[in-house]
């Protein structure tokens, strides 16, 4: 089975900004990247646009500002983040 995720928003190769893509998804893999992707006859379209496409598993919105705090907080045992940190 293949998806084709159409016309999303993808943070770009340099991770400097977001650009949009196309996404093929075969099985249960992200196969290709790209502007306007040739996808198999038999796949599915999912018309993305004016969205922001993450990969699977991320929970966005309670993971995102992660990024944001990475080498903050790095010697912190979990005791202390789960103490200190915002709920």
């Amino acid at each position: 089975m293949a998806l084709i995720v159409s016309g999303g928003h993808v943070l770009n190769h340099s991770y400097t900004g977001l650009e949009r893509a196309d996404i093929l998804i075969e099985s249960d893999r992200i196969s290709a990247v790209g502007n306007v992707l040739e996808a198999p006859p038999e796949a599915q379209r999912l018309d993305a646009s004016g969205c922001l496409v993450l990969p699977g598993l991320v929970n966005a919105h309670t993971h995102a500002h992660n990024n944001l705090l990475k080498g903050l907080a790095d010697n912190w045992t979990l005791e202390e983040l789960l103490n200190t940190a915002q709920p």
